[in-house]
């Protein structure tokens, strides 16, 4: 499996043991913040250092650490340095206050249609 990044141009090559890993990590964390992490996501790389400088969990941050080293040297040593708060971040923040805000996922709302006969709506 590959993913590219956006950033730097640079690509994250993900194999099994990742995926395994990054399943793990999911497991993990907050159930606020599993439904931000997705796998597919094109800044994976991003939103798992951003995770890796945010999280105090000591279990969840050595998962992470291990993932971004499998990932290459450049992925561990961006998670060392301190940044402010990065585009991934606000996005999963925004994406995590719409959720509570409509109490449910947008996503997975979906409205029954409406039944017509003759002319006359007919409710279930």
């Amino acid at each position: 499996m590959r993913t590219t990044n956006l950033r730097d141009s640079a690509e994250m090559n993900i194999d099994r043991y990742m995926v395994n890993l990054f399943f793990e990590i999911k497991r993990n964390v907050p159930y606020q913040q599993q439904a931000s992490l997705k796998i597919s996501d094109p800044d994976i790389g991003s939103v798992m250092t951003s995770l890796y400088r945010e999280t105090k969990d000591e279990n969840i941050k050595l998962l992470t650490r291990i993932f971004l080293e499998r990932a290459g040297e450049k992925w561990a040593s961006d998670a060392d340095k301190p940044r402010a708060l990065s585009k991934i971040i606000k996005r999963l923040a925004k994406d995590r206050s719409a959720e509570e805000s409509t109490g449910t996922n947008p996503a997975l709302k979906k409205d029954k249609p409406k039944r017509i006969y003759r002319g006359q709506v007919i409710e279930d």
